[in-house]
């Protein structure tokens, strides 16, 4: 685990220093540490003990306990059955702002449009989050197929293009815990609803990098997604169309390859290297 030596902990030292000085008071120095925690989580690092965290920033369990229980019990931190601390999504409350502010969906948006166009199809951006997809905007292209999702609207993963895309390239740790914790209910007849075959699906998908769901959300609609990466080569979010299964049968080749060659350039404005796919 790459937590030797946090330049965190020289920030603690170095702020107590200022405190015992400038006689700032315990809480700030609190906050210092609390922030100190946060830091430590990365996509390597995403799941830590409280012994993990200590060690890193040389903070005694007595004095690191008072803090960890603050954050999770404000939603800055979840704990799992195993004892470990992740981030919690008290971070996503303020949505509103954080989309407004967003590089992926002010870079995505010209992109959308010009697709949603060009096809004469609706057009999706989202990011998974509580095992759902959670929609950052939509482009409406076509009157034919009417899907309700709006930005902030939220549908299962299993069973749509755009959450199976942001499933497959997970770590194996978190779709297994996915899989585990995901009840498959049926939406249509056609639904995966057997854990197995739905891990074989999202394996397809990570090979091949784009997803379809045949009419597994919606009767009568496919959709179409691909998933968006950032300068980090992490996946950030996907992007989905949603045509008539008659259509799609008809344009197959063609509607997935312009989302998946408009994931890959909304993918290069972002930074990734390779574009998305």
């Amino acid at each position: 685990m790459g937590l030797t030596k946090p330049h965190y902990c020289d920030i603690i030292l170095l702020v107590s220093h200022m405190t015992q000085k400038r006689a700032l008071g315990r809480r700030n120095l609190s906050v210092v540490k609390a922030l100190a925690v946060l830091e430590l989580f990365t996509t390597q690092d995403g799941y830590l003990t409280a012994t993990q965290i200590g060690q890193a920033l040389r903070i005694s369990q007595g004095s690191l306990y008072p803090i960890l229980h603050a954050l999770e019990a404000a939603g800055y931190l979840i704990r799992d059955n195993g004892k470990r601390y992740r981030l919690g999504y008290k971070f996503l409350e303020k949505a509103n702002l954080v989309l407004q502010q967003s590089d992926v969906q002010s870079v995505a948006k010209p992109y959308l449009k010009d697709l949603a166009i060009r096809l004469k199809a609706n057009v999706h951006l989202g990011v998974l989050r509580n095992r759902k997809v959670l929609y950052l905007w939509r482009e409406v292209g076509s009157g034919t197929v009417i899907i309700s999702e709006i930005v902030g609207w939220q549908e299962p993963a299993y069973c749509t293009a755009l959450g199976k895309t942001l499933l497959a390239f997970l770590s194996e740790e978190e779709l297994e815990e996915y899989l585990a914790q995901e009840e498959l209910t049926p939406l249509t007849t056609y639904t995966i609803t057997v854990a197995t075959r739905l891990r074989e699906e999202i394996a397809i998908v990570r090979a091949r990098g784009y997803a379809i769901s045949d009419e597994e959300a919606h009767e009568g609609t496919v959709g179409v997604a691909a998933p968006v990466r950032g300068f980090s080569e992490q996946t950030r979010a996907g992007i989905s169309i949603s045509v008539s299964k008659t259509r799609f049968e008809k344009e197959r080749d063609v509607l997935i390859q312009a989302v998946i060659d408009v994931a890959a350039a909304i993918s290069q404005r972002l930074g990734a290297r390779g574009g998305g796919g």
